[in-house]
């Protein structure tokens, strides 16, 4: 089906003004909304929003999802369920963000999603997408796009495999912070997740991430208390993360906040 649809017209790259800003799963989301929003209220109303508290799901393993999940605000786990019974965790989703793109090759989920603190999402139901992308070269442009995204995240967390311990987690330091700043540059950020979801994400015991987390603290490159975030060091931060996936991360939280932070003395995010 989803294969069909996407072939269903030669595909012209839109015009720059009307490609979407960053390819993010937010700009697929909105163009279903403005086409709902161009073919009048019924259409509309077929999609919604919900709560999630810590520790819900959106949708479990084997399941059938219904809807496309896109994140408005909070933070997401998807994870695996192993052939020992045991939980592998699959990435961290943040706002802008989709979840559940599995349903549109009608098969059950292979993984499941769980909110790790208080998260909004936008219900689109799998029957609006499809109707959607039928009318929208753009918008199968954006899903292409969204598929290209989630490729390139499975080899960012293949090629962890190839790190120490101290770079998996100055890399993933450096990426968490980026992805929880947003779009300003604050020094401080919650981390929802707890060191056990880190470990399983990294392929290290909880007791391997508090090591370095206290390591790290001890050699002022960051400072955390009850989950609060605070990068001291950025330079140091992407030294040791030795050209991990942190890097680039690193560097364009470094772009983004200017001389502001460096003026009060932390690090330049």
């Amino acid at each position: 089906m989803l294969t069909r649809l996407l072939a269903a017209k030669t595909v012209s790259p839109p015009q720059r003004s009307e490609r979407p800003s960053d390819g993010s799963g937010d700009d697929f989301a909105h163009s279903i909304v403005r086409q709902l929003n161009s073919r009048g209220p019924r259409y509309r109303g077929t999609i919604s929003t919900r709560t999630f508290r810590r520790g819900q799901h959106l949708f479990w393993p084997s399941d059938t999802p219904e809807c496309v999940y896109s994140i408005c605000g909070g933070t997401l786990k998807t994870y695996r369920v192993m052939y020992d019974c045991g939980e592998r965790v699959c990435g961290f989703h943040f706002a802008g963000e989709l979840v559940g793109l599995d349903a549109l090759i009608d098969r059950p989920a292979r993984r499941g999603a769980v909110a790790l603190d208080t998260t909004a999402v936008c219900l689109i139901p799998i029957h609006t997408v499809v109707e959607c992308l039928g009318r929208s070269e753009l918008m199968r442009l954006e899903l292409l796009e969204c598929f290209d995204d989630e490729i390139v995240r499975l080899e960012e967390h293949l090629s962890l495999e190839r790190l120490s311990a101290e770079q998996r987690v100055a890399s993933f330091v450096l990426w968490a912070f980026e992805k929880l700043s947003g779009q300003s540059a604050p020094t401080t950020v919650h981390l929802p997740m707890s060191h056990k979801d880190i470990g399983n994400y990294l392929g290290l015991v909880p007791e391997t991430v508090s090591r370095l987390f206290a390591r790290f603290q001890e050699r002022q490159w960051l400072s955390i208390r009850r989950r609060e975030l605070t990068v001291r060091n950025l330079e140091q931060l992407r030294q040791a993360a030795g050209g991990g996936n942190g890097r680039s991360a690193a560097q364009r939280a470094e772009n983004r906040s200017g001389s502001a932070v460096a003026s009060a003395g932390e690090a330049r995010i």
